[in-house]
């Protein structure tokens, strides 16, 4: 029977992993890499200005209808000014 007080780690495993620099490959890589960046961005760059101008029309739809609210609003109050006026001064 084997009694321990202090628990010993295992020796750790050795593990090499060699490597090989293929330096045409690499340089194919990295130029796919920045072909696919360039792609990617002139794609974001159009759905940026897509979005941008649907933005932009719903900002001038957004604005539209508020200048209508406060148009009928001022429209409200005149009429109820005016109808005020005329209740106190024919009374």
């Amino acid at each position: 029977m084997k009694v321990s007080f202090f628990h010993r780690p295992k020796p750790k495993k050795f593990e090499f992993k060699p490597r090989y620099y293929n330096k045409e490959k690499e340089e194919r890589e990295m130029r796919e890499k920045r072909i696919k960046k360039e792609i990617e961005n002139e794609s974001k760059d159009i759905k940026h200005f897509e979005s941008e101008i649907h933005n932009k029309w719903k900002r001038t739809d957004r604005d539209k209808m508020r200048q209508k609210s406060i148009r009928r609003t001022i429209i409200y109050i005149l009429l109820l000014l005016m109808i005020l006026y005329l209740m106190f001064h024919k009374f």
